[in-house]
């Protein structure tokens, strides 16, 4: 497991990662990540299919403040 929103992980790659997901409708992805602010600046430039699941994680009360970073495409 990795986090696609990483700050070492390339915006050409997440672009690429998008890409193939939108290729396979026949699959559903689910994406997780703990990096909302990066994922909200990069959402506007990626394709969203139906079949990617974005999730933002929060594993304790102490960075609740991600979920107020998402954005849906």
């Amino acid at each position: 497991m990795s986090d696609l929103f990483h700050e070492q992980v390339a915006d050409e790659f997440i672009a690429e990662v998008f890409a193939v997901m939108a290729g396979c409708p026949q699959h559903t992805f689910q994406v997780l990540t703990k990096r909302a602010e990066r994922l909200a600046m990069l959402a506007p430039g990626l394709p969203w299919p139906d079949n990617v699941w974005m999730g933002v994680s929060i594993e304790h009360e102490r960075v609740a403040v991600r979920g107020a970073h998402g954005h849906g495409p």
